[in-house]
């Protein structure tokens, strides 16, 4: 039998707040602040698969592989295809392909390493700015 792993269903967040009810809109305005939270969890652990729908809805609203096809092989976390590719799912394939590795080795005296992508000059296609930052 395969794992199905964690489902966590949120309905009726602020059902007894009404000022936060009263902040978040309509139910599109909610979905959005969960999509954010959810996409974040799934480019962070990149490992692990997400899915996220909207219920009543046929289609889904984000799904990440997580490395499924590298189970047991023990190269899950260190891949970082599948960084990328959960990447393409949360802000598109085009984003994707001018992204550019920056890494610096870990440094002694400052105690510091450093991995991560950010989009190059080609990309202009955002008119805003995301910043999406892990410390571990």
């Amino acid at each position: 039998m395969p794992d199905k792993g964690t489902q966590i269903s949120v309905e009726d967040l602020f059902y007894n707040s009404s000022v936060r009810r009263n902040a978040l809109r309509n139910g599109s305005d909610e979905f959005s602040k969960i999509y954010d939270v959810v996409s974040k969890y799934a480019i962070h652990n990149y490992h692990v698969s997400f899915l996220l729908k909207r219920i009543g809805e046929n289609s889904m609203d984000l799904k990440t592989n997580g490395c499924l096809a590298a189970k047991g092989e023990g190269k899950c976390k260190e891949n970082e295809n599948f960084l990328l590719e959960n990447i393409g799912a949360v802000y598109g394939n085009d984003i994707k392909k001018e992204l550019e590795r920056v890494f610096i080795d870990y440094d002694e005296k400052l105690q510091f390493e450093m991995n991560g992508y950010m989009s190059n000059s080609k990309f202009t296609q955002l008119k805003q700015m995301i910043f999406v930052l892990f410390i571990k």
